[in-house]
């Protein structure tokens, strides 16, 4: 079996999926009191409506400067790993990420820069590194004639492109959020955004399926491959709907438990400030000696499921 992973961020068992690249005071969100009700300038808005904001006002930031937490359960494997993220205007494409993964006793990294023109990607391992190059421009290109939200597109992909406006997009387009309700992320208040599977995307990722889920019939959970979830959850800030968190899950089956749902895959942003003056140095790199590979294609045939 061919292990791709769809939707799930990261950096498991080979995939390099990293968290990358919408966009005068530096903010920090630390939370606050927990409130009963929503504010009203999200109460009664449909949740699907409320991604749709989400990634509005992300891509009016000056400026996204981010740690980021990640944490993957696959393949009987558990992956954790720290990191950065920086990101410039949205339509200045610069964005900066790094980060370091550990399975078990190894230890691995990915660096991602984009200047607006190019995406370098440095993939270090105890094997060695490899250095990458994406034409940006040929990229972006491809997306205006294609379908860009096939359900195999890669979080990471759209992140390099379009940062998280296009990530949280990317997510409207392959699921439907039917069901909101508040919470709590450590302190900080947040609105739980919960989406299944839209029937189209569903059934290009499980064509043998396709008579079945158009027929409105239930699936069954074990008819998904093992790397794809069941549903997803966005943890929107109340205050202004900046996504903390992202959860991918998978339903599974025991027989003392029964049904429940397992996280497979989360990532978390923390210490967000928005805003921020950005030194455009953080946007440039040098890649010195080394001989980048371009990736050009793969990384446009990954981001489209093809």
């Amino acid at each position: 079996m061919k292990h791709r992973l769809p939707i799930l961020p990261g950096i498991a068992l080979g995939v390099v999926v990293a968290v990358v690249a919408g966009l005068l005071a530096a903010r920090t969100r630390a939370g606050g009191e927990a409130a009963s009700e929503p504010p009203a300038t999200v109460a009664g808005v449909a949740p699907g409506d409320l991604l749709r904001r989400a990634a509005e006002q992300l891509a009016r930031h000056d400026s996204i400067a981010t740690k980021v937490r990640f944490r993957s359960n696959l393949f009987g494997q558990s992956l954790h790993g720290t990191g950065q993220f920086l990101q410039d205007r949205y339509a200045s494409r610069r964005v900066r990420f790094e980060l370091k993964t550990q399975l078990g006793d190894k230890i691995s990294s990915v660096q991602q820069v984009a200047d607006g023109e190019a995406l370098w990607i440095r993939h270090t391992t105890l094997a060695g590194s490899q250095l990458t190059r994406i034409d940006v421009r040929r990229v972006l290109d491809a997306l205006a004639v294609h379908d860009s939200t096939h359900p195999a597109a890669q979080p990471a992909q759209h992140l390099a492109l379009g940062g998280l406006p296009m990530l949280i997009e990317s997510l409207t387009g392959s699921f439907d959020f039917p069901s909101v309700k508040p919470d709590q992320l450590g302190r900080l208040n947040v609105l739980v955004v919960t989406g299944t599977w839209k029937p189209a995307a569903l059934a290009k990722l499980v064509p043998e399926e396709k008579e079945r889920i158009e027929s409105g019939a239930a699936l069954d959970p074990d008819a998904l491959p093992v790397y794809v979830p069941s549903q997803v959850q966005v943890y929107l800030g109340r205050d202004d709907l900046f996504p903390y968190k992202i959860d991918y899950q998978r339903k599974v089956t025991s027989a003392i438990y029964g049904d429940e749902l397992r996280t497979m895959a989360s990532i978390e942003f923390f210490e967000v400030r928005l805003n921020a003056p950005l030194d455009r140095v953080q946007f440039s790199y040098q890649p010195g000696d080394a001989i980048p590979v371009d990736e050009t294609e793969k990384f446009i045939q990954r981001l489209l499921g093809e």
